[in-house]
């Protein structure tokens, strides 16, 4: 008789509800949807063997099992690179030994459909999905990442009568919310706000949205599900319209006007929303020894097709002045008549001059907002709806975050910006003000503004065998340190952050030798060249700070020291509020 065939290998139930990842599909088509989420809508059909996904929410389609695999985490938390991951369930008597261990994920390989998994002091492995826990930081609160974010921003008048322009940092917004008495703690970490707001025809319209807009955005952030970009542009669309409403009932005598960028993280999740020119580029790692420079907003020019029909929808026009595609209301031809006959009389002037706005898009700027004859009656011949762009942020990949206004975009291109901004990598202060700098140097005739948020990635503290680690240090202090003396040689730092930089520089070049440390090097430059009181510490411990954890130093020191493994030292200079450190972690 013939033997049955052997049985199929069972497989595990992905029941309706459940949150899968697609992998494995071959096809042109099918390549493009590797690696994304999607959620099981339908059982599995007995005739086809397929099971019905829904894929991100904008995509159904009937896949095979085999294609899908569970995610892990708590309560089905969706794993991505750059997450802090805990090892479970592994069965083989080498994979026992990292059962419990934290790690974090910083890749996917698609064919098997295994995370690549950097686990702590261990190195690199590929494991399954169902052997991963996402770290979470309370029952039901948003996740916290591998990434720390180091920014600063530089403003400039320049060569204008007046600074119109305003920026903001809010680099916890979490702290921020629970001030005012909203929670968004299910909000994944780190969460920040940053804006820059140019105004014109005054700076009125930019300082109130300046000092409203995070508290319009964050009691609508504390009703968000999630992170899906369709909830996050209702909110920032709303935030927008609902603000500009408010300025124009409450300030009915003022016309200024002014142009937003507004940038939020929520954990890898960047949104960057913006009406008018005010930019936003997210800065990557090089391609062929090229940065890559990716524009995350847009631009709302008046000769822009759809930006143009609209105007003209409204009753407005768009004219060239000077070559510059610029707004007017609906009466702007017959004013400039009127204003030109008054000039040619010479018998006095009765009005100013009409304007024309080089953006479609605005806060303000009542007189493009409503009918010059019926004063009651909207327009919107310049709109305030928002843009909203969204990026998922990669780990390791992307490297920062910069935003600022026309001044800077009128004399540099995105990639002239971003390579100016990443030579000084780590040090958000010195970058911003080298852009604006650089843009008043060219001749810029604005006023300059740059925010510059610096990507720092690293394994994530706080969570498993990483939440303690110690370290030692060699500090050199500058100048602009918030306390500019060093108390072992009793003496006053004159020298400038870019002297100290050079200075450790060259002794990373004595105690560094291929990521080992030369311990004799290091206990004799700590002790000679030190200006932390650590270097008083006797013996072998010249510089040890003890065991620290990620609160108890600045976030820039956290996010270099977490990430060496214990006998490593950092490869550059590590910049804080103190001034420039070297960090060796030993335990």
């Amino acid at each position: 008789a013939m033997a049955e065939p052997p049985a199929k290998k069972a497989r595990t139930a992905l029941p309706v509800g459940c949150r899968v990842q697609v992998h494995g599909l071959q096809s042109d088509e099918g390549r493009k949807l590797n690696g994304k989420t999607a959620e099981v809508v339908e059982a599995i059909d007995e005739k086809t063997g397929r099971l019905q996904v829904n894929i991100e929410g904008k995509l159904r389609k009937a896949l095979k099992p085999d294609n899908l695999h569970p995610l892990g985490g708590a309560e089905g938390a969706e794993i991505r690179p750059g997450m802090r991951v805990e090892i479970t369930g592994l069965q083989s008597e080498q994979g026992k030994l990292v059962n419990g261990k934290c790690g974090m994920v910083v890749g996917l390989d698609e064919a098997t459909g295994r995370f690549k998994i950097e686990i702590d002091e261990e190195g690199q492995r590929a494991l399954k999905p169902d052997n991963l826990i996402v770290l979470v930081t309370e029952s039901g609160k948003g996740r916290s990442h591998a990434l720390t974010l180091n920014s600063d921003a530089t403003a400039m008048q320049g060569k204008r009568p007046k600074q119109e322009d305003r920026h903001v940092q809010i680099k916890d917004l979490h702290k921020v919310a629970e001030a005012l008495k909203h929670d968004i703690s299910h909000i994944d970490k780190p969460c920040a706000l940053y804006a820059v707001y140019d105004g014109h025809q005054g700076s009125n319209c930019a300082d109130y949205v300046a000092k409203h807009m995070h508290a319009k955005l964050i009691p609508k952030l504390a009703q968000l599900g999630g992170t899906q970009p369709e909830e996050v542009t209702r909110i920032f669309t709303e935030a927008f319209s609902e603000l500009d409403e408010e300025f124009l009932s409450r300030f009915r005598g003022m016309y200024d006007g002014s142009t937003a960028v507004v940038a939020l993280i929520m954990g890898l999740h960047l949104f960057v929303a913006n009406v008018g020119d005010s930019a936003a580029f997210l800065c990557a790692e090089p391609t062929e020894g090229q940065l890559l420079v990716k524009p995350v907003f847009t631009d709302h020019k008046p000769d822009e097709p759809e930006e143009k029909k609209r105007i003209e929808a409204a009753g407005g026009t768009v004219v060239y002045l000077g070559g510059i595609a610029r707004t007017g209301a609906s009466n702007y031809h017959d004013r400039v008549k009127e204003y030109r006959m008054q000039m040619a009389q010479g018998t006095g002037m009765s009005m100013k001059e009409p304007i024309a706005l080089a953006v479609a898009r605005a806060f303000g700027d009542r007189e493009f907002k409503y009918d010059p004859k019926e004063r009651n009656k909207r327009v919107d011949v310049v709109c305030c709806t928002a843009s909203v762009n969204h990026v998922e942020l990669v780990a390791g990949a992307h490297k920062a975050l910069i935003l600022c206004c026309d001044g800077l975009t009128d004399v540099m291109t995105p990639e002239e910006i971003g390579v100016a901004a990443m030579q000084f990598q780590g040090k958000p202060k010195e970058a911003s003000g080298h852009l604006v700098g650089e843009a008043y140097r060219l001749e810029s005739g604005d006023n300059l503004t740059a925010v510059v948020v610096f990507l720092e990635w690293g394994p994530l503290p706080g969570n498993g065998e990483a939440s303690k680690i110690r370290v030692r240090h060699i500090l050199l202090k500058h100048k602009d340190v918030r306390n500019p003396y060093d108390q072992i040689r009793k003496k006053e730092i004159i020298r400038t952050s870019g002297e100290a930089e050079q200075e450790m520089k060259e002794v990373l070049k004595e105690v560094h030798c291929g990521g080992i440390v030369n311990d004799a090097n290091f206990v004799k430059l700590c002790r000679d060249m030190s200006e932390c009181g650590s270097a008083m510490t006797p013996g072998d411990l010249v510089g040890d700070l003890g065991w620290i954890t990620a609160e108890s130093v600045s976030p820039q020191f956290a996010a270099a020291a977490f990430r060496l493994r214990v006998g490593e030292i950092t490869r550059r200079p590590v910049y804080t509020p103190l001034g420039v450190h070297v960090i060796h972690r030993v335990g």
